[in-house]
């Protein structure tokens, strides 16, 4: 009966490690790293008059901002902004909190910042048990043509347990022709800043 206990008290020793993924561990290539794209559930779109295909079909939009990185993996380089060896992108997670949206949600809300403590219950929302290590999210704060500005809250999780390991709020510039192409080249520069600036200082505060 010890013995039994034991090897069982092991078991959860060890299956409690393996689900325990660290930002450390995303950041030193220990463990599997996921990037499952842009979540856009509380996103402001502002102003309206620069996003009528939005409005017209978000559904359609979303989605091609979303298959973008995934169609386009080696430009929208998330391994390589973060220094680490290998992530997937699988945007197929984000899919059912997108599903749904009209644009009276993202079109209709106030300008301004999302506020960060809405990050946790958003990240709770994500069907990512089936996946391993850790996932990593842009959730869209706004995008605001008048000041040609995205921001993003850059956040890591555990993909088993969708605990939030970190959320940092990023801005980045579009660029580019057509409202795909000119807002995906915000999340390009945001890789960008991730690679010049956060990364070292992630690794360095994680270690």
């Amino acid at each position: 009966m010890k013995r039994t206990t034991l090897s069982l008290a092991v078991m959860l020793t060890l299956g409690a490690a393996v689900n325990a993924q660290t930002m450390a561990d995303a950041l030193n290539n220990k463990c599997a790293v996921t990037w499952i794209g842009l979540d856009f559930s509380e996103a402001t779109l502002v102003p309206t008059v620069e996003f009528a295909p939005v409005q017209a079909d978000p559904g359609l939009m979303i989605m091609k901002w979303n298959n973008l990185l995934e169609a386009e993996a080696e430009k929208f380089n998330m391994a390589k902004a973060l220094g680490i060896g290998a992530c997937t992108n699988n945007t197929s997670y984000v899919q059912g909190v997108n599903d749904g949206l009209t644009g009276t949600d993202l079109l209709s809300r106030s300008a301004g910042t999302l506020d960060k403590e809405k990050v946790p219950a958003m990240v709770k929302k994500y069907k990512t048990e089936d996946g391993e290590g850790v996932g990593i999210v842009f959730i869209v704060s706004t995008f605001n043509k008048t000041q040609e500005m995205a921001e993003y809250y850059v956040t890591f999780f555990n993909m088993k347990s969708k605990a939030v390991l970190h959320s940092e709020r990023i801005s980045g510039k579009p660029t580019g022709f057509g409202l795909r192409n000119f807002w995906a080249g915000s999340v390009t520069s945001v890789l960008k800043n991730i690679e010049k600036e956060y990364s070292k200082a992630w690794l360095k505060r994680f270690q």
